[in-house]
């Protein structure tokens, strides 16, 4: 996905909120995907797998000049429970277990 015109999302306004939807939909279908090719896999290998997955799109995000950081974490081997926040002041991302959810916080 080309992260690079979501950059400067003008939100709030329809057209912005489209494009975040499209951010989500994109992570959730990443994260989807992961869960069916892994989904065979013990609990401890779901997580790591979870792990490294949502690494590896926020690493791709911003290579795009997103600069997200983690704002919270909270691992846990029922990967379901896990919880993973990103944040760049004005743009979060939330990943709880296989999903992703993504808000504006410049509203």
């Amino acid at each position: 996905m080309e992260f690079e015109k979501y950059r400067t999302l003008n939100l709030p306004s329809e057209s912005g909120y489209k494009h975040l939807l499209e951010i989500q939909r994109f992570l959730n279908l990443e994260l989807y995907n992961l869960f069916i090719e892994k989904g065979s896999s013990d609990r401890r290998s779901l997580a790591n797998a979870l792990i490294e997955k949502v690494e590896s799109l926020i690493d791709e995000i911003n290579n795009y000049g997103y600069n997200l950081h983690r704002a919270d974490y909270s691992g846990d081997i029922n990967y379901e429970n896990s919880e993973q926040t990103y944040s760049n002041k004005s743009l979060t991302i939330q990943f709880r277990g296989y999903s992703a959810q993504v808000s504006w916080d410049a509203w």
